[in-house]
């Protein structure tokens, strides 16, 4: 009984230190907020991480229409025109240096559509993340200003992206 006493005790104080710990990270400003500071490698890893499982449990819930085909130059055109407008200025574009983008201030750095080969993201996941963002990482919620039809085709688009020097061209309407 008197073990279980001391380590409810020492439990308690833990919980007191902790709570006096995050206090003092929260209200003192020592958690450095700047998009220009890396995060130490175990939180980036922690927030890295609360980020996948989190489009993964919430891109569950995402049905592709039984209308849409990734392969319809008409669609993967209309994603083209709306990844141009709306998306280009922080992930640069086929074929093109990122380094005179937005991109360059915002931590963590969006993904380089410029940069990889046949992306083949998930598009339950992609649609996901395009409709509803990512808070802290500069990706905007497109779902308030884009419709379904419009996201699924810029999905369209992201997977067909080719990355030749003519890929910022758009796709032929053939």
């Amino acid at each position: 009984m008197r073990n279980l006493r001391i380590l409810i005790i020492f439990l308690l104080i833990e919980a007191a230190a902790a709570s006096v710990i995050g206090i003092m990270i929260v209200y003192l400003g020592i958690f450095n907020v700047s998009a220009l500071w890396n995060d130490p490698l175990p939180v980036y890893n922690l927030f890295k991480a609360v980020r996948t499982h989190s489009i993964e449990r919430h891109a569950r819930n995402v049905t592709i229409p039984k209308y849409i085909n990734f392969q319809d130059p008409t669609l993967i055109r209309s994603g083209f025109n709306i990844y141009v407008r709306s998306c280009m200025i922080c992930h640069a574009g086929p074929g093109l240096k990122p380094s005179n983008f937005v991109r360059e201030g915002l931590y963590p750095k969006p993904p380089k559509f410029s940069k990889t080969a046949n992306l083949q993201l998930d598009p339950q996941k992609l649609f996901w993340v395009i409709k509803n963002g990512i808070r802290m990482t500069g990706m905007p919620a497109w779902g308030p200003s884009k419709t379904d039809n419009q996201i699924w085709a810029l999905v369209a688009f992201l997977n067909n992206i080719s990355h030749d020097d003519q890929a910022s061209q758009p796709p032929n309407n053939k």
